[in-house]
């Protein structure tokens, strides 16, 4: 059973955007722009796209699930200071905002 949460994010967000659903190691395109991420199927790394190609873009990613992960959140290395890891989802309902300036990955919001 989804959190409330969980399910009232997915619900506004399916409206105008498409929600990837993970639970193994995926690297995202610019198309996946809200990934709920499936803590139970143990540890995994959600890799970012190209930081150059993704500038202005929003990224947010958030656990979803019964299950203690962890996700790390990675660049691939393109960055000017390479953020590996961008971040870590450790927690179902955690969720972290990121975005690319077209050099660098910022963690814009933690929750």
């Amino acid at each position: 059973m989804k959190g409330s949460n969980e399910s009232s994010l997915e619900q506004t967000l399916s409206k105008s955007s498409k929600v990837l659903r993970v639970a193994a190691a995926v690297t995202l395109t610019a198309a996946d722009q809200m990934v709920l991420a499936d803590m139970g199927a143990g540890a995994y790394t959600i890799t970012m796209p190209p930081v150059a190609e993704s500038r202005g873009s929003l990224f947010t990613i958030m656990g979803a699930g019964a299950g203690a992960g962890p996700v790390t959140i990675a660049d691939q290395g393109d960055g000017i200071t390479a953020l590996t890891p961008v971040g870590t989802i450790a927690a179902k309902n955690q969720c972290i905002t990121v975005m690319s300036n077209g050099f660098d990955w910022m963690i814009i919001k933690e929750i």
